[in-house]
Protein backbone atom coordinates (compact mmCIF):
# COMPACT_ATOMS: atom_id res chain seq x y z
CA UNK A 1 0.00 0.00 0.00
CA UNK A 2 1.12 3.81 -0.93
CA UNK A 3 1.07 6.53 0.89
CA UNK A 4 -1.17 8.71 -1.24
CA UNK A 5 0.94 12.09 -1.05
CA UNK A 6 4.30 10.22 -2.22
CA UNK A 7 1.86 8.44 -5.04
CA UNK A 8 3.58 9.59 -8.88
CA UNK A 9 -0.70 10.06 -9.10
CA UNK A 10 -1.73 12.08 -6.81
CA UNK A 11 -2.93 16.08 -7.74
CA UNK A 12 0.25 17.12 -5.91
CA UNK A 13 2.75 15.14 -7.91
CA UNK A 14 1.29 16.07 -10.94
CA UNK A 15 1.00 19.81 -10.75
CA UNK A 16 4.92 19.54 -9.61
CA UNK A 17 5.74 17.23 -12.67
CA UNK A 18 3.56 19.76 -14.90
CA UNK A 19 5.71 22.50 -13.93
CA UNK A 20 8.85 20.89 -14.10
CA UNK A 21 7.68 19.97 -17.52
CA UNK A 22 6.70 23.95 -18.75
CA UNK A 23 9.64 25.14 -16.71
CA UNK A 24 12.71 23.61 -17.49
CA UNK A 25 16.28 24.81 -17.43
CA UNK A 26 17.21 23.73 -20.37
CA UNK A 27 17.66 26.58 -22.89
CA UNK A 28 18.95 26.10 -26.60
CA UNK A 29 22.30 27.34 -26.97
CA UNK A 30 21.87 31.06 -29.42
CA UNK A 31 25.71 30.19 -31.07
CA UNK A 32 24.43 26.87 -32.35
CA UNK A 33 24.33 26.67 -36.06
CA UNK A 34 23.28 24.04 -38.54
CA UNK A 35 22.09 23.69 -42.41
CA UNK A 36 18.85 23.53 -41.71
CA UNK A 37 16.75 25.66 -39.62
CA UNK A 38 15.22 25.30 -36.32
CA UNK A 39 11.40 24.34 -36.20
CA UNK A 40 9.72 26.85 -34.07
CA UNK A 41 5.73 25.32 -33.11
CA UNK A 42 4.88 28.19 -30.38
CA UNK A 43 2.11 30.19 -29.99
CA UNK A 44 3.61 31.74 -26.77
CA UNK A 45 6.29 33.65 -26.38
CA UNK A 46 8.51 34.99 -23.49
CA UNK A 47 9.40 38.28 -22.60
CA UNK A 48 10.77 39.84 -19.52
CA UNK A 49 8.24 42.26 -18.67
CA UNK A 50 4.87 43.88 -20.31
CA UNK A 51 6.98 46.94 -21.26
CA UNK A 52 9.13 44.85 -23.55
CA UNK A 53 6.15 43.29 -24.79
CA UNK A 54 4.61 46.43 -26.30
CA UNK A 55 8.17 47.60 -27.69
CA UNK A 56 8.10 44.62 -29.86
CA UNK A 57 6.92 44.98 -33.50
CA UNK A 58 6.23 42.02 -35.45
CA UNK A 59 5.11 43.70 -38.73
CA UNK A 60 8.33 43.65 -39.95
CA UNK A 61 9.64 40.57 -39.23
CA UNK A 62 12.39 42.50 -36.39
CA UNK A 63 11.04 40.65 -33.17
CA UNK A 64 8.46 38.01 -32.47
CA UNK A 65 5.22 38.48 -30.11
CA UNK A 66 2.90 35.53 -31.10
CA UNK A 67 3.47 32.77 -32.76
CA UNK A 68 0.04 33.55 -35.34
CA UNK A 69 2.59 36.45 -36.33
CA UNK A 70 5.43 34.55 -37.01
CA UNK A 71 8.32 32.57 -36.16
CA UNK A 72 12.16 31.99 -37.03
CA UNK A 73 10.38 29.14 -39.12
CA UNK A 74 7.36 30.93 -40.82
CA UNK A 75 9.75 34.18 -41.68
CA UNK A 76 12.41 31.60 -43.35
CA UNK A 77 9.94 30.27 -45.11
CA UNK A 78 8.22 33.11 -46.28
CA UNK A 79 11.75 34.82 -47.25
CA UNK A 80 12.43 31.22 -49.37
CA UNK A 81 9.06 31.01 -51.05
CA UNK A 82 9.86 34.59 -52.03
CA UNK A 83 12.98 33.50 -53.73
CA UNK A 84 11.58 30.77 -55.18
CA UNK A 85 8.91 32.91 -56.96
CA UNK A 86 10.77 35.75 -57.57
CA UNK A 87 8.75 37.99 -55.10
CA UNK A 88 9.52 40.71 -53.17
CA UNK A 89 6.86 39.72 -49.94
CA UNK A 90 4.75 37.10 -48.96
CA UNK A 91 2.71 36.52 -45.65
CA UNK A 92 1.94 33.20 -44.32
CA UNK A 93 -1.11 32.85 -43.07
CA UNK A 94 -1.85 31.04 -40.23
CA UNK A 95 -5.19 29.49 -41.46
CA UNK A 96 -7.42 28.97 -44.99
CA UNK A 97 -10.00 31.55 -43.68
CA UNK A 98 -7.24 33.87 -42.73
CA UNK A 99 -6.02 33.63 -46.12
CA UNK A 100 -9.20 34.17 -47.89
CA UNK A 101 -9.90 37.56 -45.21
CA UNK A 102 -6.15 38.68 -46.07
CA UNK A 103 -7.64 38.26 -50.14
CA UNK A 104 -10.83 39.87 -49.77
CA UNK A 105 -9.83 42.79 -47.37
CA UNK A 106 -6.86 43.51 -49.93
CA UNK A 107 -8.54 43.93 -52.78
CA UNK A 108 -12.31 44.74 -51.61
CA UNK A 109 -13.70 48.07 -50.02
CA UNK A 110 -17.15 49.48 -48.89
CA UNK A 111 -19.72 49.40 -51.89
CA UNK A 112 -17.83 46.98 -54.06
CA UNK A 113 -19.10 43.40 -55.16
CA UNK A 114 -17.25 39.94 -55.11
CA UNK A 115 -18.73 37.03 -57.09
CA UNK A 116 -18.25 33.54 -55.40
CA UNK A 117 -18.58 30.14 -56.86
CA UNK A 118 -22.10 27.91 -55.31
CA UNK A 119 -19.36 25.22 -54.29
CA UNK A 120 -17.27 27.27 -52.69
CA UNK A 121 -15.57 26.61 -49.18
CA UNK A 122 -18.01 27.23 -46.42
CA UNK A 123 -16.07 29.63 -44.55
CA UNK A 124 -15.25 31.83 -47.10
CA UNK A 125 -18.93 31.81 -47.68
CA UNK A 126 -19.22 32.77 -44.20
CA UNK A 127 -17.30 35.59 -44.56
CA UNK A 128 -18.98 37.26 -47.23
CA UNK A 129 -22.44 36.69 -45.79
CA UNK A 130 -21.21 38.79 -42.64
CA UNK A 131 -17.88 40.42 -42.41
CA UNK A 132 -18.02 41.70 -45.64
CA UNK A 133 -21.52 42.23 -45.87
CA UNK A 134 -21.24 44.17 -42.39
CA UNK A 135 -18.33 46.75 -43.78
CA UNK A 136 -20.98 47.47 -46.98
CA UNK A 137 -19.55 44.89 -50.00
CA UNK A 138 -22.15 42.98 -51.20
CA UNK A 139 -21.85 38.95 -52.79
CA UNK A 140 -23.74 36.79 -55.17
CA UNK A 141 -22.60 33.21 -55.61
CA UNK A 142 -22.61 31.95 -59.32
CA UNK A 143 -22.66 28.39 -60.77
CA UNK A 144 -18.81 27.08 -61.34
CA UNK A 145 -19.66 24.50 -64.10
CA UNK A 146 -21.54 27.30 -65.96
CA UNK A 147 -19.55 30.32 -67.42
CA UNK A 148 -22.61 32.33 -68.59
CA UNK A 149 -23.61 32.56 -65.42
CA UNK A 150 -20.69 34.13 -64.32
CA UNK A 151 -20.76 36.33 -66.80
CA UNK A 152 -24.54 37.38 -66.06
CA UNK A 153 -23.64 38.02 -62.50
CA UNK A 154 -20.48 40.46 -63.09
CA UNK A 155 -22.00 43.91 -62.38
CA UNK A 156 -20.01 47.17 -62.69
CA UNK A 157 -18.79 47.34 -59.28
CA UNK A 158 -17.38 43.36 -59.25
CA UNK A 159 -14.15 43.98 -57.52
CA UNK A 160 -13.33 40.07 -56.45
CA UNK A 161 -14.24 36.95 -58.43
CA UNK A 162 -13.58 33.77 -56.79
CA UNK A 163 -12.19 30.70 -58.00
CA UNK A 164 -12.34 27.22 -56.94
CA UNK A 165 -10.80 24.05 -58.48
CA UNK A 166 -12.33 21.64 -57.23
CA UNK A 167 -15.09 22.66 -55.81
CA UNK A 168 -15.37 22.17 -52.10
CA UNK A 169 -16.77 19.15 -50.86
CA UNK A 170 -18.92 18.59 -54.22
CA UNK A 171 -15.49 18.52 -56.35
CA UNK A 172 -16.65 19.85 -59.35
CA UNK A 173 -13.73 20.76 -61.85
CA UNK A 174 -15.03 24.17 -63.59
CA UNK A 175 -13.25 25.40 -66.94
CA UNK A 176 -10.86 27.70 -65.53
CA UNK A 177 -9.14 28.83 -68.74
CA UNK A 178 -12.93 30.47 -69.56
CA UNK A 179 -13.93 31.78 -66.10
CA UNK A 180 -10.70 33.12 -66.32
CA UNK A 181 -11.07 34.33 -69.80
CA UNK A 182 -14.66 35.95 -68.32
CA UNK A 183 -13.30 38.15 -65.35
CA UNK A 184 -9.90 39.86 -67.44
CA UNK A 185 -12.70 40.65 -70.33
CA UNK A 186 -13.82 42.92 -67.13
CA UNK A 187 -10.98 43.21 -65.69
CA UNK A 188 -12.04 42.00 -62.82
CA UNK A 189 -9.30 40.67 -60.07
CA UNK A 190 -9.49 36.11 -59.98
CA UNK A 191 -7.21 34.37 -57.09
Amino acid sequence: MTDKKSSPHSSHALSHISTQLIHHSYTAPSEFEAPQPGIFKASTVFFPNVAAMRQREWKDKSAYTYGTHGTPSSFTLEERLCALEGGSHCVLAPSGLSALAVVSFTVLKSGDHVLLPDNAYGPNKVLAQGELKAFGISHTFYDAMNPADLAAKLQPNTQLVWLEAPGSLTMEFPDLIELLQICKQHSVTQP
